[in-house]
């Protein structure tokens, strides 16, 4: 049995080739006479090349912020997450990504192969109209059996990019915590995520390009027609018409309800005030995922967020969906503590974790953190019906991911 178990797993280990041509691009910088870029030049001019931000902590607000921004861009769109699923946001998304691209944007879509639902087929659809350009960073092969292809080679396999930014004319973007699918905008019932973006409009987002740029020309973020097979789907033609019907089955609620989100034509108006802030983006270096786990050379964002901490006078608030601190961790919490800092965690609670092996992981360290002099809080899964008076979803996950 071992035997066969063996070279069923062995048959099964196929990997994708990361040494195949693909051409490198920028970000489009020369978007200055668009309407985002004569506002985005306009705001900086005004508040002395400061950034401006606004929160997004409403799903509807920030689903109907990234249509608005498609359905008003004029050369380009750089999208990069972790995952995207098939259903009402994420069909809405690439129904807009479609019509953007007929216009003659050129749309850059990167995104992580490990938790994406998002049907083959209709990545390649949308991969092979002539303005857009999908690529999966660390793609399993479909070769063989996708799963025992990602356990056979595990070590790189589990290695991910979670960044979720999405920027249209090198001048406004959207970066947080929320991916493409229902539940990160509230437009499930029965559970959904407390999450959490920030508008950025301004000379931040021409940062934002630029990390996404060394994303997606890494040797980590392959062209989906390297991994996809166009062969052995249906027609460009009879996929996209499918997807326009499923489209519009939703326009009337979900499409609709979000562009009359009136959220961004009020940021533009000036009906809706942005925050005025100096900001810099803080990213880790992919080079990170291919190298060994703790070369310091290349964890460019626990170097920078450890000096930012260091910084810090009176207060630490940190809130994390799934918190494994380790001894080192721990330690760390100790020593602010010991600085005389006030330090404040917020994190899932059993309930509202939906990964039963993360708080596996947290729970042995939950006494240790609060010996350690912090403040530790989790998150109430009923929460969300309790605070819409019994109207809301029945477990709510926090998803956020902030320190401040």
């Amino acid at each position: 049995m071992y035997i066969c178990l063996l070279l069923l797993l062995v048959a099964g280990c196929a990997t994708v080739p990361l040494d195949q041509p693909k051409s490198r691009s920028q970000a489009i910088t020369d978007t200055a006479e668009t309407d985002f870029g004569k506002l985005a030049n306009d705001w900086a001019d005004l508040h002395d090349q400061k950034s401006g931000f606004f929160p997004l902590a409403q799903g509807m607000d920030a689903l109907g912020a990234r249509l608005s921004m498609a359905s008003k861009a004029e050369k380009s769109i750089d999208l990069q997450y972790f995952l995207m699923k098939d259903d009402s946001a994420g069909l809405a998304i690439m129904n807009t990504l479609l019509e953007a691209a007929d216009r003659g944007v050129r749309v850059r879509f990167l995104l992580d192969d490990i938790f994406t639902s998002a049907a083959d087929e209709n990545l390649s659809l949308i991969n092979q109209h002539p303005n857009i350009e999908v690529r999966l960073f660390n793609p399993i092969s479909r070769r063989g059996m996708y799963y025992l292809n990602f356990v056979g080679d595990f070590r790189q396999a589990n290695r991910r990019m979670h960044n979720k930014t999405f920027t249209v004319d090198n001048a406004i973007s959207i970066v947080g915590g929320r991916n493409l699918a229902d539940e990160y905008f509230q437009l499930k019932e029965e559970s959904v995520f407390s999450d959490f973006d920030i508008l950025a409009f301004g000379p931040i987002a021409q940062e934002i390009s630029a990390s996404f740029d060394a994303y997606w020309n890494h040797t980590l973020a392959v062209p989906v027609e390297q991994v996809l097979k166009h062969g052995d789907f249906e027609s460009v033609e009879t996929v996209r018409s499918s997807l326009s019907d499923e489209t519009d089955d939703i326009f009337a609620s979900i499409y609709r309800r979000a562009l009359d989100s009136e959220l961004l034509q009020d940021l533009i108006s000036g009906k809706q005030t942005l925050f005025v802030a100096d900001a810099r983006v803080m990213s880790d270096d992919p080079d990170k995922l291919v190298n060994e786990v703790g070369d310091e050379e290349h964890m460019q964002l626990v170097t920078e967020l450890d000096a930012l901490l260091r910084d810090s006078e009176r207060e630490v608030t940190f809130i994390a969906p799934y918190y494994v601190p380790g001894d080192d961790g721990v330690q760390y919490l100790r020593n602010l503590v010991g600085r005389g800092l006030r330090v404040v965690m917020v994190t899932n609670s059993l309930r509202s974790n939906n990964s039963i092996a993360a708080h596996s992981g947290y729970a042995r360290y939950r006494k240790d953190v609060i010996d350690a002099g912090v403040e530790l809080y989790e998150v109430r899964a009923i929460w969300g019906r309790e605070a819409s008076g019994g109207d809301g979803p029945e477990v709510l996950t926090m998803h956020k991911i902030d320190t401040y």
